[in-house]
């Protein structure tokens, strides 16, 4: 998911135009994009499962806009490798409830 501290203009038919997704220089297909109901948060489903330990790079394009109307001049690149980190973010800590 990627999360903005503003709505942006994104819907769920049209983030996968400004979204790319790549591991090893590959593009990585997306399936699909949830936009959450406050905009803030945008989900991406791949076509096919993120390879174990690999790394990929999601870069949302410039010209995105923000419901108030500020406009993501560059890119935006956010990097994450696959693997226990990722099992660590999403597995709760020992007690906790889910």
């Amino acid at each position: 998911a990627v999360e903005f501290t503003e709505a942006v203009s994104l819907t769920d038919e049209n983030a996968a135009d400004y979204l790319r997704l790549e591991s090893n220089g590959q593009t990585a297909e997306i399936e699909s994009c949830k936009v959450s109901e406050d905009g803030k948060t945008v989900n991406i489903y791949p076509k096919y499962l993120f390879e174990p330990g690999a790394e990929y790079t999601l870069t949302v394009s410039g010209g995105v806009s923000t419901q108030s109307g500020n406009v993501f001049l560059t890119n935006l690149v956010l990097e994450r490798s696959t693997g226990l980190q990722v099992l660590r973010d999403i597995i709760p800590a020992a007690g906790a409830c889910i």
